[in-house]
């Protein structure tokens, strides 16, 4: 297996997995009996995903450019498929810099006196109240569900976020030409 092949595969692979399958899958595979849901999800994969995987990193090989200049080789009308799916990370990219900026916070306040398992016989509702309210900020929702006011700490570490996906990025494409 080439190195370029490697590269692509870790690529897509670190794409893929999302926070629903660290964070919400094996919760929901423990509560409905866990060992059904497996055959239709190893079927998705093995006749949907890995084939389509295998597709889109052929096509890539094949025509040695990027998502919107492939689907333009194959027809020009399908450019708006390539430029899809780069909108579609950058949304992706998003919603999941927010989730990871929650993570950073809620791991960097836990040991605050204030996080409520510093007390003796905390409840998981007590955790749960506390990370919604305080670390996601949904006590400043209105009646409507909008947002009343700016959390200042969740920019800080927004920023914080935005600043270490960005030097990630930018470094780890140097490092990732520099040994694949």
């Amino acid at each position: 297996m080439s190195n370029k092949f490697l590269k692509q595969i870790l690529f897509s692979l670190s794409a893929a997995v999302g926070f629903g399958n660290v964070w919400r899958f094996p919760g929901l595979a423990y509560k409905f009996g866990g060992g059904p849901f497996f055959i239709p999800y190893l079927m998705a994969l093995f006749l949907i995903g890995i084939p389509v995987l295998f597709l889109e990193i052929s096509l890539g090989q094949y025509y040695q450019r990027g998502d919107v200049s492939v689907f333009g080789g194959i027809h020009k009308r399908m450019r708006g498929v390539g430029l899809l799916s780069v909108v579609c990370s950058y949304l992706l990219f998003s919603y999941y810099s927010m989730l990871i900026t929650w993570v950073l916070r809620a791991l960097f306040e836990s040991g605050n006196s204030s996080a409520p398992w510093g007390q003796e016989n905390v409840t998981s509702d007590a955790s749960y109240a506390y990370f919604l309210n305080e670390i996601i900020g949904m006590k400043y929702l209105g009646d409507d569900t909008m947002p009343t006011r700016l959390i200042g700490q969740n920019v800080l570490y927004a920023l914080v976020t935005f600043a270490c996906v960005y030097l990630c990025n930018a470094f780890g494409k140097f490092v990732v030409n520099s040994h694949f």
